[in-house]
């Protein structure tokens, strides 16, 4: 017996064993045999007419064709063939679409991935390991679990991508290097590097935001230690919110001044708003996290490094107040949601807005655009999300079918708006206006 290859049985003249693509492809192609019409939100059981040996210590997972995904809508519902299964393999596919969709025999509907499992029997223990990570975080993928009210805010259409709106994963873990994307500073190789700043006085409430804050960073790698000679370091301190807590600043303002810009564009967001104008429904995807789902390219890290009272430190992921980093971050978003940009999506730095004239086209469009962001890694903050709206803010804008105008609490800011005293204030309420 072939060690490289595993039994596969026909059980139908028409039925097609499994291929590969290509010979290093992770997955092979399944083929239907029946010939059937799954109706629009509909799923339909589909036969391979074949039977699979699949080896001991190893199962095999069905999974979806990103194309079928992508262009028609279609997705497959988990699936496992165990070692100890020799019946007919069958896939469960999913129409999320308006529209019907036909399967021909011999369609390439699936991929077959045969993976290792380990077989252990579980025993009875009064304690676990302690392994740092604990109890952030659940499940195979580091999925947290789920609260009740983040599943009723996520309508029954959208729960099966109910881990993209995992409320913990992004601030416990470090995201994948994406070498295309990753934040690379170049810094203008005629102008002198700027001063390491010395730390901010910290008081003791300070000084304790600074300890948990740091903590969580260093604990999910997203901060580490810089060498204490370092070059550059930027200034840390904290700032007050309206909400009474306060949150970290890193002015990297003479960091910026010496770093070259990257000339990507962000959308016009005058173009957006008319392209929303005279639709229906609504729905509104806010990233978590937002720049931090992106790196630092490796070896950059000490460019961005920023002092603090206990020393250097240094990011390992794209932070806010870096010139550059809204121009990469709208590029890498560009690429992730392009299979649905021209299918009434917009998006803007770190917010998407879907918009459309029937229910049925705005679910099937926000299901590519979950799967586009599953497929990437990237989590939506459920709290700032909107779905199936009649009109909803958007980038301070209020939309609707009527068009679009602004929001009645930034008019009242206007408003109530105190006198300028300087010209810094001026400008502060011109820049404010002029957006409008």
């Amino acid at each position: 017996m072939n060690p490289s290859t595993f039994p596969v049985v026909r059980f139908s003249p028409n039925s097609k064993p499994p291929t590969r693509g290509s010979k290093k492809s992770a997955g092979l192609d399944l083929y239907s045999i029946d010939e059937v019409t799954i109706p629009p939100w509909s799923r339909t059981l589909v036969d391979m007419g074949i039977g699979a040996g699949v080896p001991t210590r190893t199962y095999g997972r069905i999974t979806p064709r990103s194309g079928l995904a992508i262009k028609s809508s279609i997705n497959i519902g988990a699936g496992v063939i165990d070692a100890d299964y020799t019946g007919a393999i069958k896939v469960l596919m999913i129409n999320n679409s308006e529209t019907p969709f036909q399967v021909t025999v011999g369609m390439w509907v699936a991929q077959l991935i045969l993976e290792k499992v380990e077989t252990l029997e579980p025993r009875d223990s009064s304690i676990l390991e302690t392994t740092g990570r604990d109890n952030k975080g659940f499940g195979s993928t580091g999925i947290s679990i789920i609260t009740p009210e983040i599943v009723q805010q996520i309508p029954a259409e959208y729960h099966d991508f109910l881990d993209i709106f995992d409320p913990d994963l992004p601030s416990i873990q470090l995201p994948p290097h994406r070498p295309q994307y990753n934040l690379a500073l170049k810094l203008d190789p005629n102008k002198p590097l700027p001063k390491p700043a010395r730390p901010y006085h910290m008081n003791t409430n300070e000084r304790k935001d600074w300890e948990k804050w740091w903590d969580t960073m260093v604990n999910a790698g997203f901060i580490s230690k810089a060498p204490p000679n370092t070059l550059v370091a930027a200034p840390f301190f904290f700032i007050w919110k309206k909400d009474g807590t306060q949150r970290p600043v890193i002015n990297y303002r003479k960091i910026n001044d010496i770093t070259i810009k990257d000339g990507f564009p962000l959308p016009r967001i005058d173009e957006m708003l008319e392209r929303m104008q005279g639709s229906k429904i609504f729905s509104k995807f806010n990233l978590k996290n937002g720049y931090h789902q992106l790196r630092i390219k490796s070896g950059d890290e000490w460019k961005v490094t920023f002092m603090t009272p206990d020393g250097p430190y240094m990011p390992h992921m794209m932070t806010f107040g870096l010139c550059n980093a809204p121009p990469y971050f709208q590029r890498w978003m560009s690429d992730v949601l392009a299979p649905v940009l021209n299918q009434n999506v917009e998006c803007y730095l770190d917010d998407a807005g879907s918009h459309h004239d029937s229910q049925g086209k705005h679910i099937s469009v926000n299901c590519q655009l979950l799967q586009c962001f599953r497929d990437h890694g990237i989590f939506a903050n459920a709290k700032k999300c909107e779905f199936h709206k009649d009109h909803m803010s958007f980038l301070g804008v209020d939309v609707s079918e009527e068009g679009f105008e602004m929001e009645v609490d930034k008019v009242a800011v206007i408003q109530e708006w105190q006198p300028p005293k300087n010209m810094r204030a001026v400008r502060e309420f011109m820049g404010f206006c002029n957006f409008y």
